[in-house]
C-alpha cells in the first residue's frame, strides 16, 4: 500500500482510489512521444506532494520520476505514449506490471486523469478487455497491446478514467 500511496501522486496519477491498483500487462497507447528534455526535467509540485522528473530518452518518450517522502528516495521509470488525440503516462510498477494515467501537458502544467475502478472492474467483469481482479481488489489487465488499445480507443467517449478529480502538477520555474 505504501507504493500505492506515491503512484498516487502522479495520479498516477495512477490510482483511482487508496485501496484498488489499476494496471496492465503492456504499456497503454500506440505511438512513441518524443519529448523536449527542458520542458519535463525538473521539480513538480501538485497539493498532495513533490516530484522530480528527469528525461532519460527522448525519442523514446522515458523519463525517470523521483519521489521522496520521509527521507526515504523511490524512482520510478515512466514511458510518455500516444494513441490518436490521447496521451498516457506508463509507470513501472516493482512487479513489472504499467500502472497508467491519461494526461495532458500544457506549458508548466501537467493535468493528470487516473482511470475509474468502477469502469475497469466493470469491464474486466464483462470480459469487454481481459483482465483479473485479484482478492485485493486490485485490477490487472492481461489483454494483449492490440487489444487493450483497441479497448481505450473503442470506449474514449465513456468515462473510463476520473476526469471529475485530476491531479494537477505545476512545474517550479525560478
Amino acid at each position: 500500500m505504501e507504493t500505492l500511496k506515491h503512484l498516487s501522486l502522479i495520479a498516477i496519477i495512477l490510482l483511482s482510489s487508496a485501496c484498488t491498483s489499476i494496471s496492465s500487462v503492456h504499456p497503454l497507447g500506440t505511438d512513441t512521444v518524443q519529448l523536449v528534455e527542458h520542458e519535463w526535467r525538473g521539480t513538480w509540485i501538485a497539493q498532495d506532494g513533490t516530484l522530480q522528473l528527469d528525461v532519460l530518452d527522448t525519442k523514446a518518450g522515458i523519463i525517470e520520476l523521483v519521489f521522496i517522502e520521509h527521507g526515504k528516495i523511490e524512482k520510478y521509470t515512466v514511458t510518455i505514449k500516444k494513441s490518436g488525440q490521447d496521451t498516457y503516462m506508463n509507470l513501472l510498477n516493482k512487479d513489472k506490471s504499467y500502472l497508467f494515467a491519461k494526461f495532458k501537458k500544457r506549458y508548466n502544467q501537467i493535468i493528470v486523469w487516473p482511470p475509474s475502478s468502477k469502469a475497469m472492474k466493470v469491464a474486466i467483469a464483462s470480459e469487454a478487455i481481459k483482465g483479473e481482479i485479484t482478492k485485493d481488489d486490485d485490477l490487472l489487465i492481461t489483454a494483449d497491446k492490440d487489444n487493450l488499445n483497441k479497448f481505450f480507443a473503442d470506449n474514449s467517449e465513456k468515462m473510463l478514467f476520473e476526469y471529475d478529480e485530476p491531479v494537477v502538477f505545476r512545474k517550479n520555474v525560478k
